[in-house]
């Protein structure tokens, strides 16, 4: 397997890549491709490069909500408007989200919109800014993979633990179960450690042009983004620290989130979530969607969740498998879609561990 799945991210056209893979808690196989950054001084990819993990970040904050569900902080049935003071406060955010529980919110069946970008009102509040936009975009029907869904949450776990968000993650996560990487805002982590993203937040602004909405603050063109967040809403708005996207990882913390869910909610020997909470986040609540969690071909027998940069993370419970793919795949003028590759390198790993099953 090694030799193959190597080659094939040898081959994938992304500037540089980590992967690893964990099959019955023990690494198999963790490789470094390529660089971290391009320019202005390459530097190359090491198997313990940081990346900026994206909307892995929600896994993260589903984990947190999962953790204070088990602690009987509330339920996963909960409304928002009993957990957030402005939201009950607001009569358009209470009406327009009367009934969204926070399982709605996990499964991204809330009924609100995809995207916003709060930032071309940076001066607001965020609750008056989504009043605003609940006013002008109607309400969603079906599943809808949605950025709010997980603003609102990071806005609960606030709320809930009387921490910020940051400190929460610092609290709940990173110490317990030994995340050093995990982390928002890496100030203070070597630049040559962490792989750069975009230019510029070419593709926000192409999003913002569409929808006739003005900013004059994006990052220049000539640079990549490099330590810091790239998403804009994320970064010019909640300065770094938010509930859809922010956080920074390796790949050897990322996969330990997976285990955590592959252990069914232990983590060295103690019922650190418990198992029936971990078991409600890996169903398909409609629209192949669990809480937090992803179903799709890309993710055979098991689940996952991408990232916008270009990172993954997949759990197979009935394999016992986990594999991290991260990629800079944003560091480069003609960014390259993913989905395909990360199908093709998942089934390579099942296909691997299919042969290995069958000689037993």
């Amino acid at each position: 397997m090694n030799e193959g799945l190597a080659r094939k991210l040898l081959q994938a056209e992304v500037p540089g890549s980590v992967c690893l893979v964990m099959r019955q808690g023990e690494v198999v196989f963790h490789e470094a491709f390529g660089s971290a950054v391009r320019e202005p001084v390459p530097v190359a990819m090491e198997k313990d490069t940081v990346f900026d993990i994206a909307s892995l970040t929600k896994i993260v904050t589903s984990t947190l909500i999962l953790k204070l569900v088990s602690e009987q902080s509330f339920t996963l049935s909960a409304k928002v408007d009993e957990l957030l003071p402005e939201v009950a406060g607001s009569k358009t955010l209470r009406e327009r989200l009367s009934g969204v529980s926070v399982q709605d919110l996990l499964s991204h069946s809330s009924g609100l919109p995809a995207w916003y970008p709060f930032y071309t009102r940076r001066e607001e509040g965020f609750f008056t800014i989504l009043a605003d936009v609940l006013t002008e975009y109607p309400k969603e029907n079906s599943t809808v993979y949605s950025d709010l869904n997980f603003m609102l949450l990071g806005k609960i776990i606030e709320t809930e633990t009387s921490l910020s968000l940051n400190e929460a993650v610092e609290h709940y996560l990173s110490k317990p179960l030994g995340l050093r990487t995990l982390f928002y805002n890496p100030l203070h982590t070597p630049k040559d450690r962490i792989a750069a993203t975009e230019y510029g937040n070419q593709i926000e602004q192409g999003m913002c042009r569409e929808r006739e909405l003005t900013f004059d603050e994006w990052r220049p063109f000539y640079q990549p983004i490099h330590r810091q967040v790239n998403d804009g809403n994320s970064f010019y708005y909640f300065d770094g620290v938010a509930g859809h996207a922010g956080l920074f990882a390796n790949a050897e913390d990322v996969a330990k989130l997976g285990q955590l869910y592959l252990n069914e909610g232990v983590w060295h020997g103690e019922q650190w979530i418990d198992k029936s909470v971990i078991q409600a986040a890996k169903q398909d609540y409609g629209g192949a969607r669990g809480l937090g969690w992803q179903f799709a071909p890309m993710f055979p027998e098991g689940y996952g969740h991408t990232g916008f940069t270009g990172t993954s993370l997949w759990v197979s419970d009935s394999h016992q498998l986990i594999t991290v793919l991260l990629t800079n795949r944003l560091h480069m003028e003609n960014p390259k879609a993913l989905n395909e590759l990360r199908q093709n390198v998942h089934q390579k790993i099942m296909k691997a561990f299919y042969k290995k099953e069958a000689n037993k």
